[in-house]
């Protein structure tokens, strides 16, 4: 997972069953895409709560530190045809 000001991206290679990815936002609506040539990407609205402010080290006197955004949080699954879950993956 990559994460932007704005959403985080969800993408990989998953097995020859996978058929669908579907990722549940902490608290939100499921959002899935289908998988081609094994292959899938997934663009979900949104990143995680702000990260923490970074605290420069003593003496540091150069701009502002901003930290990274964080990957949205959820649960990332692998769904078959029939749209059974094959594979959850932490998220």
């Amino acid at each position: 997972a990559s994460a932007g000001p704005t959403e985080t991206e969800f993408a990989g290679l998953v097995p020859d069953r996978v058929a669908r990815v579907l990722f549940t936002p902490a608290g939100g609506t499921p959002i899935g895409v289908p998988v081609s040539s094994n292959f899938y990407d997934l663009d979900v609205p949104g990143s995680s709560a702000a990260p923490k402010p970074v605290t420069p080290p003593p003496g540091y006197t150069g701009p502002t530190i901003t930290p990274a955004p964080r990957p949205a949080a959820g649960r990332v699954e692998w769904l078959d045809g029939a749209g059974r879950v094959i594979r959850p993956e932490a998220g």
